[in-house]
């Protein structure tokens, strides 16, 4: 019940109770015009879970943009899976879009600008921004100056934390999950790029993460959280060490993601 990231799990069924926001779509209307003008190629249409009861009314709304929006859909159980766009792969007799990302899925390997509606600093927006190069990124509702200013900080951190994996010479991954679908695939994955780099690695499955159950292996430089993809640790400022999520990982240690 609540905020989600959609994450698939494994063990158990899930029914999802997602909350409920509000949004001027006449406002949105007008916002994307300015977006959708900015740009030749695909739109892509992200947005938070608490948008998804909207998405049937957006859709209608965009309906002028259609040539080239993007609708991402999101990733819930037995969800009943919808068009995204004219070049979906759904109108070609596919049973599933061509992407599936960070709980969303669509049809669009290059879209040369993201709209993404959000009333928060959201993790999954972050997520999104740091997976995608040279691409144009719009908010909706317009952000104020703070949430730019605050968006701006989160980002240039978690490209820090890429430059800190990257110096490490010792890397602790830490088993955060023990239901979400493939977490022991992405071990294993870690495992081999921390390899291929050089670098030693540990695993950890400690229970809940603190700063001072960490503090116990002083050798690791950087600890990799294998959880949910929006987990964020309290109080980060407290970690001897810092925690990573698995997509900063995976930009520092893999050859075939880089990120300008």
């Amino acid at each position: 019940m609540g905020h989600t990231c959609l994450s698939p799990t494994t063990r158990l069924p899930v029914l999802h109770l997602l909350p409920r926001a509000s949004l001027d779509l006449s406002g949105l209307v007008s916002a994307f015009a300015h977006f959708y003008s900015t740009t030749n190629g695909p739109v892509l249409l992200l947005y938070d879970v608490a948008y998804g009861h909207l998405i049937d009314e957006i859709r209608e709304r965009l309906e002028e943009f259609k040539e080239r929006v993007v609708i991402s859909q999101l990733n819930i159980p037995d969800g009943q899976l919808q068009a995204c766009g004219l070049e979906c792969d759904l109108h070609r007799g596919s049973n599933t879009h061509q992407t599936t990302l960070l709980g969303r899925s669509y049809c669009c390997q290059s879209p040369s600008s993201v709209v993404y509606i959000t009333h928060r600093l959201s993790q999954n927006m972050l997520n999104f921004a740091l997976s995608m190069r040279n691409i144009q990124f719009f908010t909706y509702p317009r952000e104020t100056e703070k949430a730019t200013e605050d968006f701006n900080k989160s980002f240039r951190r978690r490209l820090y934390l890429v430059e800190k994996i990257k110096d490490a010479k010792t890397l602790g991954i830490l088993v955060g999950t023990l239901s979400v679908e493939k977490y022991l695939g992405a071990i294993e994955k870690m495992k081999k790029l921390a390899t291929y780099r050089g670098k030693r690695c540990y695993i950890f499955s400690i229970g809940k993460p603190n700063p001072a159950k960490l503090a116990n292996f002083p050798e690791v430089e950087v600890f990799v959280l294998v959880s949910c993809p929006e987990s964020i640790l309290e109080n980060e400022k407290e970690y001897m060490q810092p925690v990573v999520t698995l997509l900063e990982a995976e930009l520092a240690l893999n050859p075939s993601m880089h990120w300008e």
